[in-house]
């Protein structure tokens, strides 16, 4: 199935489509998708996607979010996707593994 044209759109209908999600579920990845993963990545064919493209997101979900675990719950997201093109579209390499995850905080100020 894979094809070196697959972008973050098409990988993400993909991924809904093929996981068994309770609708709740499919709503808030469709809303934290829709206004956070699609503005960086939408447009991007997933075999292009680099370690730079994943720390540049991680470092604005940090400086956006005032909560950093909503911050770790949407990078976890952009996670399940790249997974999913290594398993469904034939990713040979997880650029977001050089990338440190976002650190859970604790405390929630």
């Amino acid at each position: 199935m894979f094809s070196p044209e697959v972008t973050f759109d098409d990988l993400f209908a993909h991924n809904i489509k093929h996981k068994t999600l309770k609708d709740k579920t499919i709503r808030r990845r469709t809303n934290e998708y829709k206004l956070h993963i699609k503005p960086f990545f939408g447009h991007l064919k997933v075999k292009d996607l680099t370690t730079n493209h994943v720390l540049e997101f991680r470092t604005y979900l940090e400086e956006h979010f005032t909560s950093l675990n909503s911050a770790r719950t949407v990078y976890s997201n952009l996670k399940v996707l790249i997974n999913h093109a290594v398993k469904f579209f034939g990713l040979r390499v997880d650029p977001s593994l050089a990338v440190e995850p976002i650190k859970m905080s604790l405390i929630e100020e």
